[in-house]
Parts: C-alpha cells; sequence; structure tokens
C-alpha cells in the first residue's frame, strides 16, 4: 500500500490562512502549525504544485464527531462546514486582492 507523506505548507500561506482564521466569526479556537499525524492524499497534490513553483496549503476545521473517520458511526457537527467555507472564502479574497 502507498503513502502521501506529510505535508509541508507554505509558511506564507499558514500565516494568511491564520489570519482568516482569527477574522472568521465562527471560528471559536486557531491552533497554528499542528503536526496532523496521518497521511492525506492531498499532499500528493500539494508536493506537485510546489515542485513546480506553486504554493499550498492543508488546513483542518474541527467539528464534534461521533466516531472516529472511516469508522459506520461517523457523523459529524455540519456546523463546521460554515467556518471552513468562511476561511477557505477570505484567503481566496485576500490572494486576490479583494479585500
Amino acid at each position: 500500500m502507498g503513502e502521501a507523506g506529510e505535508m509541508v505548507n507554505d509558511k506564507a500561506l499558514v500565516d494568511l490562512v491564520a489570519e482568516c482564521a482569527h477574522e472568521e466569526p465562527t471560528c471559536k479556537n486557531v491552533v497554528e502549525r499542528k503536526k496532523l499525524g496521518c497521511s492525506e492524499d492531498f499532499t500528493m497534490l500539494a508536493r506537485r504544485v510546489q515542485a513546480h513553483g506553486g504554493k499550498a496549503e492543508f488546513f483542518v476545521v474541527g467539528a464534534d464527531r461521533t466516531a472516529a473517520h472511516h469508522q459506520r458511526e461517523f457523523d459529524f457537527d455540519e456546523t463546521g462546514l460554515e467556518t471552513a467555507f468562511g476561511i477557505f472564502r477570505r484567503t481566496v479574497e485576500k490572494l486576490n486582492g479583494i479585500k
């Protein structure tokens, strides 16, 4: 079985996403630079982008859940999606000079 490896975020994007998270009213807690401790498929895409001069950032929005990932009983509080979207929207706007 393969693995995706560890994600190395670009510092400038880490700082920008953290700034946007602090500005997002629905975001209650911001934890910067915490090691994820697992492999994600996104790391393969991010490494390819970075290898060609691009920047990449992987962030996680926590939500209360009933069971661990990939378990039949897994369910989570969907209000976390609003927070994730707000952070993502703010980040895209700032990267594009919109706000």
